[in-house]
């Protein structure tokens, strides 16, 4: 990149050049997420089961929360009546 950035500066690659330097770079950059996502694109199936995963443990987690908080609400509850 500073390689680029002095030969901008210095107009020694014009713009176009500068543009198809950062294409090819971000090509390559976004390789393994468009292989990742070809993988998943395959197996729907894998996709359900990581969505169901990742929904259990949210619920896990907001039920452990929303305890907290009616606990919490409780304990306020009962000081405001005292």
């Amino acid at each position: 990149m500073e390689e680029i950035d002095a030969d901008c500066r210095a107009a020694e690659i014009g713009c176009v050049e500068c543009k198809k330097i950062m294409a090819k770079n971000l090509a390559r950059a976004l390789e393994p997420v468009r292989e990742k996502r070809a993988y998943y694109e395959d197996r729907p199936q894998k996709v359900r089961e990581i969505i169901e995963e990742g929904c259990a443990r949210a619920r896990k987690i907001a039920e452990e929360t929303m305890a907290q908080v009616r606990a919490r609400v409780r304990i306020e509850s009962k000081a405001l009546v005292s």
